[in-house]
């Protein structure tokens, strides 16, 4: 049995709960109760002012969580045109591929405190959440998600806000990332800057 790690509020400092009103920083991804954020009006961890607006899938969406397998689980965060949908069970998130650049360089404005690098653990296959093929692990830095290269990422619990970190300290590497998914072109978002050599984000042997 998996042990599920609930994020914790930057505000009250109590876990978030999957049956609980929540909501999430746009800029820093830290998740809030939704009554923390209404309070204070803004993120704890970072005092940005925008947050993702939840709501729960239709019941006849026949979609899975592709890590837990939860039925009925999903939940789909909106702001603006963007949308991110989160498993309120285990915590993954998913990324279309359309959002990731806008969403990083959300991330990119926003400060963040030094944080350890993600527990090695093993990245089973998984099936993407739009056609159900399996995805490929891709690695950035000490960050491996799940990629399908048609639809969009698979972060775990916590690889979000991580992946949110990264695009802040590093944004330099976001043109490198961005195209070594497919997302970025010569018409893409205006990005930072392009990677050093050999920074570039690397396909992760499955073997």
């Amino acid at each position: 049995m998996t042990l599920v790690r609930h994020p914790r509020c930057p505000y009250c400092h109590e876990g978030v709960r999957p049956a609980q009103r929540k909501t999430a920083c746009l800029g820093c991804m830290s998740w809030h109760h939704l009554s923390c954020w209404d309070e204070l009006g803004r993120c704890a961890a970072c005092a940005r002012r925008r947050a993702l607006g939840l709501r729960a899938l239709k019941p006849e969406d026949p979609r899975r969580c592709p890590s837990c397998g939860s039925a009925g689980a999903l939940q789909q965060g909106e702001f603006e045109r963007l949308r991110l949908t989160f498993c309120s069970r285990c915590w993954g998130g998913w990324v279309p591929k359309e959002h990731l650049g806008a969403l990083l360089l959300e991330s990119v404005a926003s400060p963040f405190e030094q944080a350890p690098s993600p527990e090695p653990r093993p990245y089973p296959a998984l099936a993407c959440l739009e056609c159900r093929e399996l995805m490929t692990p891709w690695a950035w830095r000490d960050l491996v998600v799940r990629v399908c290269e048609g639809h969009g990422l698979w972060l775990e619990s916590g690889d979000l806000l991580h992946l949110a970190r990264l695009a802040s300290a590093h944004p330099g590497e976001l043109y490198g990332l961005l195209a070594a998914l497919g997302v970025a072109s010569d018409e893409g978002p205006a990005l930072p800057g392009e990677p050093a050599a050999g920074e570039l984000p690397t396909r992760r042997s499955e073997g």
